[in-house]
């Protein structure tokens, strides 16, 4: 999946924990070839303390071709995925992109 590194300017300032970087993910369902209507970007903001000592926050950026039922689903997914795997050695980005990614292709199938 395509990820970018924003810049620092670019992260809301508006949390309690301010973000010491945040990555854009494109997430797209696996889909018949030729189909692509349906996508998101999520938003992960890393605070200070990622991975041991504190969890990432999830936001789904933009989307396209998905409603709220599908975003809520997603957002479920990233909240349990934190939940599962966050505050180890080892990280949760992985396993939190694929979950979310599994509930989308869930959601619009």
């Amino acid at each position: 999946e395509p990820v970018r590194l924003l810049q620092q300017k670019k992260i809301g300032d508006d949390e309690e924990t301010p973000a010491i970087c945040c990555l854009e993910v494109d997430l797209e369902p696996m889909a018949e070839e030729g189909i692509q209507l349906v996508c998101a970007t999520l938003q992960v903001r890393i605070p200070a303390g990622y991975p041991s000592a504190a969890t990432p926050k999830v936001f789904v950026e933009r989307s396209r071709g998905i409603g709220d039922v599908a975003t809520e689903a997603m957002m479920e997914a990233a909240e349990k995925a934190v939940q599962h795997h966050g505050l180890q050695e080892e990280g949760c980005l992985a396993p939190l992109l694929s979950e979310v990614k599994d509930a989308l292709g869930k959601a619009v199938s």
